[in-house]
């Protein structure tokens, strides 16, 4: 219960025990704690005590001990806490009021004239009102930055004008706060306010004191060292207001040493460093270190966001490359019995019950989890199509590939976009309701026969993204669809890794006759059969004679003839001599 302010003067109680305890070393300390000890000496000991910015030492009466331990206990009745705890209050609002820019670790120990060690008891206790609120931090600062700690003003009102106090209501610090409060000790670094060493020890504060948020707990015991914590920090922060973090800017901003800058810099450009093996972060193409950046990756934003990484991932713009299901026109397709019967099969594997189910006996057989095809075959004979439409079938989005845009000519980039593909689907996988499916298409390029003499970058480069490929079906828990037109050129590796290979041969006359009635169903039946039997066409080129006779219909207003129809087709392959030789591609 809170002392009748009738009798009792707040203001007048702290100024004298502000006198009293300054320099008491652990006298009076001793009287309201067993932990510490008094032990006095005389005059010629205490001149040679080693204290650093000495005060006059106050050597307290019976009587007058009494009388401050009485004060003390009626002002620890007043703020609600401890005796020990109220002499660290007044320890602390002292140093605040004659700004003796005393409020690091060892201010206590100054304020007090006790060593290190006596201070320990002291510690915990700081802590506690730390947690309640009597004593805040400015800006984020730290016990071991001068000037960092303040009185909460409220209770510094009540005590000036003898009145009951109440705290202010404590900030509630989110991890969105903490890397906020990190961002700016760093901009206090670049202006000169502190040196990289204090940083690093206000960020250790910093994480301590809010060590009960899961993002400061999760990047602690994955980061063992301080300067990666901070620079993840800030990463984090610059993701929210800026997108990415510069690489030079920021370093120069964090260390006061050129030498230890570039040595990070040269871990983060070559990425070596911590957060790169932990696939935390990645680096955006540049060509000069002056513009190198550095951004979330998936995981690292999963960190971040945590609950939140869904609704940010969903309020980004939607990834180009995914195809939802109902974007998908709905196609009949006409393949022979046997190539039904193999389509059907996958299509079915992949209904999401008999995936799932699938799923979990391959696991519990340690077998690869991933569903892999390739569809093979000569162009135009709807291997493409035909992943479409299983993917529509079992309610599935496509995140297709575009093989040109993961072979780049900047040296070492083709290797890290393959595999950002796969972390990316993994990603798809992790937040959609049913798994996607990768679609490979045109895969021939990255499919090939590993090359053995590679002398030239190319050659390198080509078989490092095999072998990444190689290794990330391995892995695949989701879903992938591979096509080729060259499956002859397929390397053995690859093809030992597919789970369903299915050759696409052009259509059957009965596929092709049937082809023809749906995509011209006011020709005759008798002029479908005869076009079948007089071109031997594959789908895709079937799709060329109706679109360009659809031209036809609108400009001239063709009808639908056998003689109308059979004129386009006779145009539709290149006349080509056998055997004569194409130059270029």
């Amino acid at each position: 219960m809170q002392k009748d302010n009738s009798t009792f003067n707040t203001l007048a109680c702290f100024t004298l025990l502000s006198k009293s305890l300054q320099g008491s070393r652990s006298q009076v300390l001793a009287k309201i704690d067993k932990r510490f000890v008094y032990l006095p000496k005389d005059s010629e000991d205490d001149e040679r005590e080693p204290f650093r910015r000495r005060r006059n030492t106050t050597i307290l009466s019976k009587e007058e001990l009494e009388n401050v331990v009485d004060n003390l206990n009626q002002f620890a009745e007043y703020l609600q806490v401890t005796p020990l705890q109220a002499a660290i209050f007044v320890a602390f609002y002292t140093c605040q009021l004659e700004e003796m820019d005393r409020s690091e670790v060892d201010a206590l120990g100054r304020f007090f004239e006790i060593s290190t060690v006596e201070t320990v008891p002291l510690k915990v206790e700081y802590e506690d009102l730390f947690q309640k609120g009597y004593v805040k931090l400015k800006s984020g600062g730290s016990f071991r930055r001068r000037g960092a700690l303040k009185i909460d003003e409220k209770l510094e009102h009540a005590i000036a004008n003898n009145e009951p106090f109440c705290l202010s209501p404590i900030e509630k610090i989110d991890r969105y706060k903490f890397c906020q409060l990190v961002s700016d000790e760093i901009e206090k670094r670049r202006d000169g306010e502190c040196t990289t060493y204090e940083l690093q020890q206000t960020v250790k504060d910093l994480e301590q004191r809010n060590m009960d948020l899961k993002f400061v707990q999760t990047v602690y015991k994955k980061m063992k060292k301080v300067d990666d914590r901070l620079l993840f920090y800030e990463i984090c922060d610059d993701h929210i207001n800026h997108g990415e973090t510069g690489i030079d800017c920021t370093l120069s901003d964090i260390y006061d040493s050129t030498t230890v800058k570039y040595k990070v810099a040269t871990t983060l450009m070559n990425e070596t460093h911590s957060l790169f093996k932990n696939q935390w972060i990645e680096k955006k193409r540049a060509s000069f270190f002056s513009k190198a950046g550095l951004i979330l990756t998936s995981k690292g934003k999963d960190i971040f966001f945590e609950k939140d990484a869904f609704i940010f991932k969903q309020s980004e713009k939607d990834d180009p490359r995914m195809i939802a299901p109902d974007k998908i026109d709905t196609k009949t397709l006409f393949f022979s019995k046997e190539l039904s019967e193999e389509v059907d099969f996958l299509q079915e594997s992949l209904q999401n019950t008999q995936f799932k189910d699938l799923q979990k006996r391959l696991k519990e057989k340690k077998l690869p989890q991933g569903v892999t095809a390739i569809f093979y075959g000569l162009p135009g004979t709807g291997k493409t199509e035909t992943a479409m439409q299983i993917a529509k079938a079992t309610g599935r989005k496509v995140m297709h590939v575009d093989i040109s845009a993961s072979k780049t000519c900047w040296y070492g980039e083709s290797e890290k976009l393959v595999k950002k593909i796969f972390t990316d689907y993994a990603d798809k996988c992790k937040n959609e309701k049913l798994k996607p499916i990768l679609l490979f298409n045109e895969a021939d390029a990255l499919l090939g026969k590993r090359r053995e003499d590679v002398a030239r970058s190319t050659d390198q480069t080509d078989n490092a993204i095999q072998n990444i490929l190689l290794e990330e079906m391995e892995k695949l828990k989701g879903i992938m669809i591979a096509t080729t037109n060259l499956a002859d050129n397929l390397d053995d590796a690859f093809e030992r890794r597919f789970l369903f290979k299915i050759k696409f041969d052009k259509p059957t006359k009965e596929a092709k006759c049937n082809i023809w009635k749906d995509k011209m169903p006011n020709l005759s039946a008798e002029a479908c059969e005869k076009l079948a039997l007089e071109f031997d066409f594959s789908g895709g080129e079937i799709d060329n004679i109706v679109r360009k006779f659809t031209m036809q219909e609108v400009l001239r207003k063709a009808e639908p003839t056998y003689e109308a129809v059979q004129k386009l087709c006779k145009s539709e392959k290149l006349n080509r001599k056998r055997g004569h030789k194409t130059v270029g591609f």
